[in-house]
């Protein structure tokens, strides 16, 4: 199950570019998101691990970009957690992965005013909610548009203006919701309950079975509400970031 959230994982979130390196898969989209700008340990490689790291150190620097590890249960080799720690790498952005049968999931809203919109419309409308800066919207755009399996783009509007939004990204009859961001004026009114309803509900149409999502696990309030839902830890993962940067040519 992990092996399997993980693939869809990465293509619900594409990087414009990556390069495979010795079973590691590098991806560059810009400095937009870890994810996307991340190193995925996925096989056993043959060469000598602290030359195999320099080298893509070197690949990241000529983007001008930190190198930046994602650890999940299933990286490779086992002990890179560790070896990443000794070269200085900084641990963040700790979160968890939960997941659930759809037929697990609780009837989360009523009343549901969340629609389900063209992707470009729904791009504005996150920008809005999110608040986010024109370059990071671009790169944004940019991962939107290389998804390739069936998507989701939801949005609740009121009085005109977007108030909370969400995407589902469905592959192999499994659903991950991603950008879950509500207005901080709006918050605590159901309306993440809403956007996630109308998403499960699309993804049960078009023959989804389970769903997973992933989420800071110091974000109390986020994970009390999936939790209330129906979803269940699965595994932790977190990030390993190099500490030093020397910008390439």
């Amino acid at each position: 199950m992990i092996q399997k959230i993980e693939e869809c994982s990465l293509n619900a979130w594409p990087a414009e570019r990556s390069l495979l390196y010795d079973g590691w898969m590098l991806r560059f989209a810009g400095g937009y998101t870890r994810r996307a700008n991340s190193i995925s340990p996925l096989f056993p490689g043959n060469e000598d691990i602290n030359r195999k790291i320099a080298w893509c150190e070197e690949q990241y620097a000529a983007q001008g970009l930190p190198t930046i590890f994602i650890i999940t249960p299933n990286i490779q080799p086992d002990g890179l957690d560790e070896i990443l720690a000794q070269r200085g790498y900084l641990r963040e952005a700790e979160s968890a992965v939960l997941y659930a049968p759809l037929s697990d999931i609780h009837a989360v809203a009523s009343g549901c005013n969340a629609v389900i919109l063209p992707q470009e419309e729904w791009l504005a409308h996150y920008a809005h909610v999110a608040g986010q800066s024109s370059n990071s919207q671009n790169w944004h755009r940019k991962i939107l548009r290389a998804i390739i399996p069936a998507v989701c783009p939801v949005a609740i509007i009121q009085d005109g203006q977007p108030v909370a939004v969400g995407l589902g990204v469905l592959e192999r009859g499994m659903v991950g919701l991603y950008d879950l961001v509500t207005s901080e004026q709006f918050r605590r009114q159901g309306l993440a309950a809403q956007i996630i309803a109308t998403i499960l509900s699309w993804a049960a149409m078009n023959g989804a079975q389970c769903t997973y999502l992933q989420v800071m696990s110091n974000n109390a309030t986020a994970l009390a509400l999936y939790t209330k839902i129906g979803y269940r830890p699965c595994y932790q993962y977190w990030y390993r970031l190099q500490q030093h940067v020397t910008k390439g040519v």
